[in-house]
């Protein structure tokens, strides 16, 4: 009996062992690919010039098994590795074409975990990317699915810090949004948007030159960076806005005409002249919004010396000026000129500017002016 009974106990071993063994390898043969892959993007990302076109080859022969790998290597800070994995996705994506779904599901993918990619891979992969873009068939342009999927990847590359990986990111997407499709637009609209407060220069100011494009339509963005540190963000800036009265006041444009850097200043002027101001109106400008108040006072000046411009509006503009006695220079001046019939103004001013000073003398002058015309109307009366 006891011997009977080991006996069946040996067969249900072996019967397990011999199943255990059979699944085992079954797993093995069903993974032996994804294993392969691992392997063979290892040996890849160490490979030199003498044998990587070789490891290429083999990681691209097995497909889509081998991108979960690809994808692994790309997130090493190793650049040479990076490099190699990238050889192996350009294969790739040149085997597939644009138009396959598996390229999509592959852009898809990339998209997914580009934030995961070290700098060196996020800028490989916008290099497989570009490339593809460009290799686009003509004889069947791909489905505003690519665009989207291409779209997406770029906008991800808006919240990265390397100037290299957002630069190249920006010159796509100038090229992606010519193509017109809705959501890929969107995308790059985002990352144009968020590359409008990057750190680095140069990708600002590229940013500045895709916002005035049509697709984008982001002007009022713009705006903003004209109080921007760089003299060469503000230039950028005010190309972009000068000629846009949408975007900044003309009267707070003339601010810029005293901005410390030179041609600054030139932009300046020429976008005011191209709103339609003259060169006088320019020069008042510039007075006007000196922080200095003895020089805004030289406004008055020219006023007096020009029959040319509506010293009105010049006047009322000056009657709100922050230095007391630039407001107290605009009563006397318009006393001084009634054909301007500026007293609805000095009444606001008689009742409401912060200066006593100022008040009172806007009250003598409106008594002076009612005393004025009290007398022009009672000698009329006595003539008749």
């Amino acid at each position: 009996m006891p011997q009977k009974f080991f006996s069946l106990r040996n067969k249900r071993f072996m019967l397990l062992l011999f199943l255990v063994i059979v699944s085992g390898s079954a797993l093995v043969w069903i993974n032996r690919e994804h294993l392969l892959a691992s392997y063979y993007v290892h040996r890849l990302t160490r490979a030199g010039d003498e044998d990587r076109e070789e490891w290429v080859q083999r990681v691209a022969g097995l497909g889509e098994a081998s991108v979960s790998s690809l994808l692994h290597a790309l997130a090493n800070k190793n650049r040479q590795g990076c490099a190699n994995a990238k050889e192996a996705l350009r294969c790739l994506t040149a085997n597939w074409g644009s138009n396959d779904p598996r390229t999509e599901a592959l852009l898809l993918r990339l998209g997914d975990t580009f934030a995961q990619f070290s700098s060196s891979g996020q800028n490989c992969v916008l290099e497989v990317v570009e490339e593809l873009y460009h290799s686009r068939e003509s004889a069947q342009p791909p489905g505003p699915s690519f665009y989207v999927r291409v779209g997406r990847l770029l906008c991800e590359a808006g919240s990265d810090t390397d100037a290299r990986v957002l630069s190249r990111a920006l010159a796509l997407a100038g090229e992606v949004a010519a193509a017109k499709h809705t959501e890929a637009v969107r995308m790059c609209r985002e990352l144009v948007q968020a590359s409008l407060r990057t750190r680095d220069t140069r990708n600002r100011i590229e940013a500045i030159r895709l916002a005035l494009r049509p697709e984008f339509n982001l002007i009022e963005a713009v705006a903003p960076l004209l109080s921007h540190d760089s003299a060469a963000v503000r230039r950028a800036a005010l190309l972009a806005v000068g000629p846009a009265a949408g975007a900044i006041a003309t009267d707070d444009l003339l601010h810029w005409l005293h901005d410390p850097d030179e041609d600054v200043r030139r932009l300046c002027e020429k976008a005011l002249l191209g709103r339609g101001l003259n060169a006088e109106q320019v020069k008042l400008g510039r007075l006007m919004t000196d922080e200095r108040p003895q020089v805004r006072l030289g406004v008055f000046e020219v006023l007096k010396g020009t029959s040319d411009l509506d010293q009105g509006i010049w006047l009322r503009r000056l009657s709100h000026d922050d230095s007391p006695a630039i407001r107290a220079a605009a009563v006397r001046a318009a006393v001084e000129q009634p054909q301007l019939d500026l007293r609805d103004r000095l009444e606001q001013m008689s009742q409401n500017d912060p200066s006593i000073t100022v008040r009172q003398l806007a009250q003598h002058y409106l008594y002076g002016i009612a005393q004025s015309t009290s007398d022009k109307s009672h000698a009329k009366v006595g003539n008749k």
